[in-house]
């Protein structure tokens, strides 16, 4: 599944993303049967946290983050990044990411596993969820995949679906 990269990928209509601003995931689990819900094991990365967007998923290689990397080129007005990157120890997305994506018009991330530089996406409220947190650094070597389907919490999430996340 590397090596991989599709850029036209169907999105919701922003109207139609406006209609789940305000339900809460409970409540959307609950309508969907359910299921539809990450596991606990994905969280915010701090209280008080929304956010409602298109998946724009990213299969990366266990600890590196190279394809997030060009993900970030691709952002576009209310995505979410998705990104699966395969190793729980080793930070996938940090602040200065967080900074391109909102300045794309992005509006949140989750991630499998760890992300870096917590204290400053707290100060700057951009809405992140992940497993864990890591300083450590990732490489920028081995490409991934961009806008196929990914696996975060036990879920496949698919390019272009909904992503809400409180």
């Amino acid at each position: 599944m590397y090596g991989h990269i599709y850029y036209n990928v169907a999105r919701p209509d922003p109207e139609l993303l406006r209609t789940f601003a305000d339900i809460p995931t409970s409540t959307l689990s609950d309508a969907m049967g359910r299921h539809g819900a990450l596991s606990s094991a994905i969280r915010p990365m701090y209280q008080d946290i929304r956010m409602v967007g298109a998946a724009l998923t990213v299969l990366c290689f266990p600890g590196d983050n190279l394809m997030t990397h060009k993900a970030l080129q691709m952002v576009q007005v209310g995505d979410v990044l998705v990104i699966d990157d395969g190793d729980y120890d080793t930070g996938c997305f940090g602040h200065r990411s967080a900074l391109t994506v909102r300045a794309r018009g992005g509006v949140g991330v989750v991630a499998s596993g760890s992300v870096r530089d917590v204290a400053m996406l707290r100060k700057e409220r951009f809405p992140v969820f992940a497993r864990s947190v890591s300083p450590r650094a990732p490489q920028k070597n081995t490409p991934g995949s961009i806008n196929v389907p990914v696996q975060v919490g036990g879920i496949v999430i698919c390019p272009g679906d909904i992503v809400v996340g409180d």
